[in-house]
């Protein structure tokens, strides 16, 4: 019981310096929020479709700024998505988001925590091979998941692929802890847009997520950045403690 209070009173303590040292982000997401419970009001959508968006607020602030609680809130708030998208018909995001997404997440948070640098973690940095063999690995995925979403009868199939095997590749390097993991969310928030957009037609509750999606690939941009600058911050940290660090030759040699 003292564990969960100590945890939720850092939440809330969390939450309090955001809100003042952040005030234009918060304000962004607030306005998101708002913008989402009109949306689904006004086209009289079941509030449950939208209900995992306003915690993925939250947890776009934190991914903003690379923390690794947001890992932890969004291994839950998975399994919340996976209805949304059974509902929708995109059984590839569904079946991403359960077996996939959930599971990892979770398991990146606890690794994150092993790590743990500040509020979020120690980056490594992926190598040119590494780079080629998971492009070639993603190409595989998406010709193998065209299969089984064509013999599903998945709606939007190309898109709902392409989100699908771009965003695992980006879970498993933030598992690794692999900085790249920032650079692969860029495309998947766009695509995400894209497919909200492509929606709307037929689903106009994706206005919704058209408003969580744009307030997502802000975030996106944001941790991008905050990704780099922790990991430039974590390089200069191990080259003065290299520096710092004299061998006993050494020192016997300056002596």
């Amino acid at each position: 019981m003292k564990k969960i209070k100590a945890t939720v009173a850092a939440a809330l303590g969390w939450f309090k310096r955001t809100v003042k040292n952040e005030p234009i982000p918060m304000s962004l997401m607030l306005a998101s929020a708002i913008g989402i419970a009109v949306t689904t009001a006004v086209v009289k959508e079941n509030a449950l479709t939208t209900l995992p968006l306003y915690v993925s607020l939250l947890i776009g602030v934190l991914t903003a700024g690379a923390n690794r609680y947001a890992n932890l809130l969004g291994s839950i708030n998975c399994i919340f998505y996976t209805l949304v998208y059974i509902y929708f018909g995109l059984y590839g995001q569904a079946l991403q988001a359960l077996l996939i997404s959930c599971p990892i997440q979770m398991v990146t948070f606890v690794m994150w925590h092993r790590r743990a640098y500040k509020s979020s973690t120690h980056f490594r940095s992926l190598k040119l091979w590494q780079v080629l063999s998971i492009l070639a690995l993603m190409a595989v995925s998406y010709v193998g998941m065209s299969f089984f979403l064509d013999a599903a009868g998945a709606s939007y199939p190309y898109l709902d692929n392409a989100i699908t095997v771009i965003s695992t590749v980006q879970i498993i390097l933030a598992l690794l802890s692999f900085r790249e993991f920032s650079w692969v969310a860029l495309p998947v928030c766009v695509l995400l847009v894209i497919l909200d957009v492509v929606m709307i037609a037929n689903e106009p509750i994706r206005i919704a997520y058209l408003i969580y999606s744009a307030h997502a690939l802000l975030c996106a941009v944001r941790q991008f950045f905050s990704v780099r600058r922790i990991y430039r911050e974590q390089r200069e940290g191990d080259a003065e403690a290299a520096e710092s660090t004299v061998c006993p030759e050494d020192a016997d040699g300056v002596a």
